[in-house]
């Protein structure tokens, strides 16, 4: 089998969540137990740094590896889902895991996937944990997929917990108020391992501090140690003003984003950096911060953060599917100067996308659309709510005929936004020269 028929294969023969849904989700750690044991438990060789949140995991993930690569440490990141090719959600100093070993692991371990019949994400991670041993790392950063408490990355034992942003999403999985999403993300905490958090969000917090008690574990809220202010932006960068009192971090940093909400996930970071100084002995220079987060503005390494595209018109890309995402999208567009708006827009089937698009200018251009996944909401449900609520709207079966209408329509001073789904955004990367 050569790697195209090791892809078919794993997406045909394992439940996968952005073809199936819930069903492809098991709620508990069963499956990822038994596969990790029959690899001789490859997971309690790694020393990580596990991430959770609703919003922000990923940033803070890529940020974190990138640093601790250019600090001279061989860093393993798991992230999910991936935007182009299977092979980002596992990479080594910012390589991705090579086609031949994804095709050498499956083969080799056929048999054993068909005997515990694991999801998609549980065989991802196994394959993960499996990999990073195999390299011998030094550390790895390992990002949840969903949840936390029942996630299938939960089995490994941390030097640092970190928790970003939570807020409402997979309801049917987390519950349905923001107590209990964080008592499910709080799960990732573990006993006597120090937990870093992102803001103390009084929705929340409580949750969080209680579940920190429980397990021993000091908690450190980024926001209260570390500000950060921005002095300059444009649509590809940000200079940035840092105020602390913590020993090691650069007081002005230039960093190849401008998502505003970045400097959130960045103060995290940086709080999560002192922490593993302080608990692991990690030698981490003002220059390796500089440097490592420089090398994020690498096409492709970061994408789908509020990224730049193109210009004139002004193209952005941001993978922004639930509220809190939304809400910070739009306080981006309103910095930037443009003269009409246009969003090449999609959604994938759960989501509360008319609460969603009850958010967005209504005197806007809406090009709905769908990307190439099973889960793509259908574009009638899109076209009620439109007609409902007087939308200036078309509807395009294909992400690509979307932007191509909106880039049509639009004039050299307007902004395009593509946003609404992370796959959204995926499939115009993939048909587009961008």
């Amino acid at each position: 089998m050569k790697y195209p028929e090791v892809l078919n294969y794993l997406y045909t023969s394992l439940p996968v969540y952005q073809k199936t849904g819930g069903k492809a989700i098991k709620i508990d750690l069963g499956n990822i137990r038994k596969l990790c044991a029959a690899l001789d438990n490859p997971e309690r060789d790694l020393q990580v740094i596990h991430i959770a949140g609703t919003n922000g995991k990923g940033s803070v993930s890529h940020m974190l590896a990138a640093i601790l690569t250019e600090a001279g440490y061989r860093t393993g990141l798991y992230t999910s889902p991936h935007f182009l090719d299977f092979r980002e959600r596992i990479r080594i100093d910012g390589e991705c895991i090579s086609q031949e070993e994804v095709v050498d692991f499956v083969l080799n371990n056929k048999e054993l996937f068909e005997e515990i019949k694991p999801s998609f994400f549980e065989m991802t991670v196994a394959m993960a944990f499996h990999h990073f041993r195999t390299e011998n790392i030094d550390f790895a950063v390992i990002e949840t997929g969903l949840g936390g408490r029942l996630d299938s990355t939960n089995i490994v034992d941390p030097l640092v917990a970190v928790i970003t942003n939570i807020s409402y999403d997979h309801q049917e999985f987390l519950g349905d108020t923001l107590q209990e999403i964080a008592g499910e993300k709080a799960g990732i905490i573990k006993s006597k391992k120090p937990t870093i958090i992102g803001v103390r969000n009084k929705d929340y917090f409580a949750v969080i501090e209680q579940a920190a008690s429980d397990q021993e574990s000091m908690l450190r809220v980024a926001a209260e140690e570390i500000e950060i202010h921005i002095l300059e932006r444009d649509s590809e960068r940000m200079r940035l003003a840092l105020h602390t009192d913590l020993a090691g971090l650069p007081t002005i940093l230039s960093v190849p984003f401008s998502g505003i909400y970045q400097t959130e996930n960045l103060a995290t970071v940086l709080c999560c950096i002192d922490q593993l100084r302080k608990t692991a002995g990690l030698i981490i220079t003002e220059e390796n911060i500089s440097v490592g987060l420089e090398s994020l503005g690498r096409k492709n390494y970061f994408p789908g953060r509020w990224q730049l595209l193109q210009m004139d018109p002004k193209v952005i890309a941001d993978s922004a599917h639930n509220l809190a995402g939304v809400n910070r999208l739009l306080d981006n567009i309103a910095q930037e100067p443009y003269q009409d708006l246009h969003f090449v827009i999609g959604f994938s089937k759960g989501k509360d996308f008319g609460a969603i698009l009850d958010r967005f200018p209504s005197d806007a251009h809406f090009y709905f659309c769908c990307a190439r996944i099973h889960r793509a909401l259908p574009l009638k449900q899109l076209r009620a709510y439109s007609e409902e609520n007087n939308l200036s709207a078309e509807f395009h079966e294909e992400v690509g005929s979307a932007f191509h209408a909106a880039l049509a329509q639009a004039n050299p001073n307007d902004l395009i936004l593509i946003t609404g789904s992370i796959f959204v955004v995926a499939d115009l990367m993939m048909t587009e020269d961008l």
